[in-house]
């Protein structure tokens, strides 16, 4: 193996940060030389002062590292270009860099449109359906990389009897409704009634078929209003109401079997009777602790994800403990659904498989095992860079 020096970027996020340094982690396990460049803002800065952007570049040039690795977009500096617009640093200083997209990259066609033809810039994307849109922008080097786990901060907590019956962490979306005309008020309506009856379908197949009800005299400004940027803006919020639905549903049904959520206050103002809501917790060892103390995990994907999984299909396991997700397309490539990983396709299939893993402790047992041994044999950062670092090298 060669060894490489490689700059990590720590930007701005929730989850973001902590991804990036299981990287820069299981790059130093590999025995690369790597450099964490921190780039996040303090609270109230919006952008980065001068003398910190020549720091920046006088620190790149004193490692000389062989590639950076961005959090998709987030990673990379622009910086006022002699013409007057702006140009990426790793453009400027002629370093290789890849973008990872561990999200949905259709909020960046500007960003990845601008940088196509170069000949620096490489792109990963855990969700493999957007690979032939991303190629569609004219970039050529476009690979699959999942997500995967730092086994290290979720080491097995000590097994013990459940506190929580089920548990689900996450936030429950703050819905900003923007003006639009009646015909784009309809799509909404349309997808999330779609939504609620398959909540697994893949979101463009929903949207397509609320579009498919777009009045006749409607559809010429529809279509133009597609190719604008306001499209993406008019997207991402609809999949943020389907989203904000589509949580609140999943927990509303498992009201009566005494499930616990941790996270923000929005959900205490849900209008869920009985809804026990804990705070959030942070990413790590307190978040394995809750994930080893529940009898059953529910993990609800967001909607910008077409086919790929989340992060804690993969952190539940780590953790020791039960996960239940909903159906993905990925769950064939990096699980054996029903075998490794427990799944649902609809709200009732949600009870009824909460209730069968509540009753059978032996399945439920067998699937936990089998999932932390997949997890902990290919679904590890450590397992990951080895794809990472050599895509790279083949460039």
């Amino acid at each position: 193996m060669t060894v490489r020096k490689i700059c990590v970027v720590k930007s701005q996020g929730a989850i973001a940060p902590h991804i990036m340094q299981d990287i820069a982690d299981a790059l130093v396990e590999r025995g690369h030389e790597v450099m964490v460049l921190d780039i996040r803002l303090a609270a109230g800065q919006r952008a980065m002062a001068t003398d910190r952007i020549e720091a920046i570049i006088a620190d790149l040039r004193a490692f000389a590292p062989d590639f950076a690795l961005s959090y998709a977009s987030a990673g990379c500096i622009d910086i006022v270009s002699p013409s007057g617009g702006t140009v990426n640093l790793f453009e400027v200083l002629n370093l290789r860099y890849a973008l990872l997209f561990f999200d949905a990259p259709l909020d960046h066609p500007e960003y990845l449109g601008k940088y196509a033809q170069s000949q620096l810039m490489t792109v990963f994307c855990w969700d493999a359906s957007f690979m032939p849109w991303i190629r569609s922008l004219a970039i050529e080097r476009v690979f699959y990389l999942p997500l995967a786990v730092n086994p290290k901060r979720f080491v097995q907590a000590v097994r013990r009897e459940p506190i929580w019956p089920v548990s689900f962490v996450g936030s429950l979306g703050r819905i900003a409704h923007s003006e639009c005309t009646d015909a784009l008020k309809a799509v909404q309506v349309r997808y999330l009634q779609l939504k609620a009856a398959a909540p697994v379908r893949p979101f463009d197949e929903l949207l397509a078929e609320a579009e498919s009800g777009v009045a006749p005299q409607d559809e010429a400004s529809y279509q133009r209003f597609k190719q604008s940027p306001a499209f993406v803006r008019f997207l991402f919020a609809t999949l943020r109401q389907g989203d904000h639905a589509y949580r609140r549903a999943a927990v509303e049904t498992l009201l009566g079997r005494g499930i616990v959520v941790f996270g923000n206050s929005e959900w205490q103002t849900a209008g869920l009777p009985g809804l026990t809501c804990r705070e959030p917790v942070e990413y790590g060892s307190a978040l394995a602790d809750v994930y080893a103390a529940s009898l059953i995990n529910l993990n609800v994907t967001n909607s910008h994800l077409r086919n790929a999984v989340n992060q804690r299909v993969f952190d539940v396991p780590a953790a020791g403990g039960f996960v239940l997700t909903d159906y993905r397309k990925e769950l064939d490539v990096l699980f054996e659904p029903d075998r490794e990983m427990a799944c649902f396709h609809t709200l009732d299939e949600l009870q009824s498989q909460v209730d069968r893993y509540t009753a059978d402790v032996r399945a439920r047992e067998t699937l936990i095992n089998r999932a932390r041994r997949r997890v902990l044999s290919e679904h590890t950062w450590t397992y990951r860079v080895n794809r990472l670092v050599s895509c790279m090298e083949a460039g």
